[in-house]
């Protein structure tokens, strides 16, 4: 009864794949099916055997809704029950494979009702790249919705290839940068979005939370234990395994079942960028751009991207070597704290260095240190 993972390489390197795929493992694992992760059709005719002597699955993630499309048309030979795993509303003509999706549409909606409850008036939308399925129905959703409150504000990538997660990111501040309307709350679509635009803001200016309300997408640690916190909303994607999983057996234990179609629920995590912030509103292009421009920046967003990455395989110990690192500790002094060698502390930062990307340990606290809140981080550990 074995589960077949199928991702495309350049989705391994994301903060999504480790929580899908991870939460996968750890779920397969738990229930001893085997798992395999594989890339091509040449990959999973490795096991043909394994599949074919046995009722198995292939989970088909991607981000990608034209992806989605290529890899149902490229194993639609084999015999073998799909499930699509997918952040969006996805339908293909293809229609033999079960599904399990994040209710993108639903979530949205009640991001603005969230909102608006808390009395903004004029609430936009950042981060769009339409070309990605998730991101067009996240838009769609918004402007059906807003559309009861105010003409929509929508900050978006709208034409050309896709482009890199901080290119995007700079077409929309370059936007948002330019307009001359006043805005009381952002919806970035993504949360690292937002933990770069809370670090901008503190740049542009020391008061912006007494005029701004932001929430995110998305499921980072980091989102919590930045200051300050940021309200999410969660698309289940560690929630969603054990469904794919019990999907998985379902299918072989009830044969009068060909597929079945889920989406998900979401949870809106309320914290500090909304519950504790104003919402008098701001005007963007009255901000001195220029205090922006300052080399380092897209290793700072960079490392953002890291270093949740790291986090999601850290273990209690690495939190609280983390924590010391927070408060400025020197690395003789956390050992002794901790009970452990001087090498064993130089060997494990070292690591998060280089993990990190950076050659210089002076870099990596000076970043941690502006990204982290050491009480939150403190909170976290305790309830480890």
């Amino acid at each position: 009864m074995a589960l077949f993972i199928c991702c495309e390489k350049s989705f391994l390197e994301t903060v999504w794949a480790d929580v899908k795929i991870g939460s996968l493992l750890e779920e397969t694992a738990r229930k001893r099916i085997p798992c395999k992760i594989i890339h091509s059709l040449k990959d999973l005719e490795a096991y043909k055997a394994l599949y074919e002597s046995e009722h198995s699955s292939l989970v088909i993630i991607s981000p990608s809704e034209q992806t989605l499309h290529e890899r149902l048309a490229e194993f639609e030979s084999v015999d073998i029950h799909k499930i699509i795993y997918a952040n969006h509303f996805f339908k293909s003509d293809k229609g033999n494979y079960s599904s399990v999706m994040s209710d993108i549409y639903g979530s949205t909606e009640a991001t603005v009702r969230y909102l608006a409850d808390l009395g903004c008036k004029r609430i936009a939308l950042f981060g769009i790249d339409r070309k990605g399925g998730q991101d067009a129905l996240r838009c769609s959703s918004y402007e059906s919705c807003i559309r009861q409150l105010h003409p929509p504000l929508v900050f978006e990538k709208t034409e050309g290839e896709r482009i890199s997660l901080y290119a995007l990111f700079q077409t929309c501040l370059d936007q948002l940068l330019r307009c001359d309307e006043k805005i009381d709350s952002v919806i970035t679509a993504y949360d690292y979005q937002a933990i770069y635009l809370i670090h901008l803001l503190e740049q542009l200016d020391p008061d912006w939370r007494s005029k701004l309300k932001i929430i995110s997408f998305g499921d980072m640690l980091l989102s919590a234990l930045c200051s300050p916190s940021i309200s999410t909303v969660s698309l289940q994607f560690a929630e969603s395994a054990p469904v794919v999983v019990s999907l998985h057996r379902m299918m072989f234990r009830n044969t009068n079942v060909s597929r079945a179609q889920i989406l998900m629920g979401h949870q809106i995590f309320r914290r500090e960028s909304t519950e504790s912030n104003g919402s008098a509103g701001t005007v963007f292009s009255g901000y001195d751009a220029n205090v922006l421009l300052r080399p380092g920046e897209y290793d700072y967003f960079r490392m953002i991207h890291r270093l949740e990455r790291i986090l999601f395989r850290f273990d209690t110990l690495d939190f609280r070597i983390l924590y010391g690192i927070c408060r400025g500790t020197p690395f003789s002094e956390l050992a002794d704290s901790l009970y452990l060698s001087l090498g064993t502390i130089n060997y494990r930062t070292r690591k998060y260095r280089e993990q990190l990307g950076s050659k210089r340990t002076d870099e990596v606290r000076r970043f941690i240190a502006s990204i982290i809140d050491p009480e939150k981080l403190k909170e976290f550990i305790d309830k480890l």
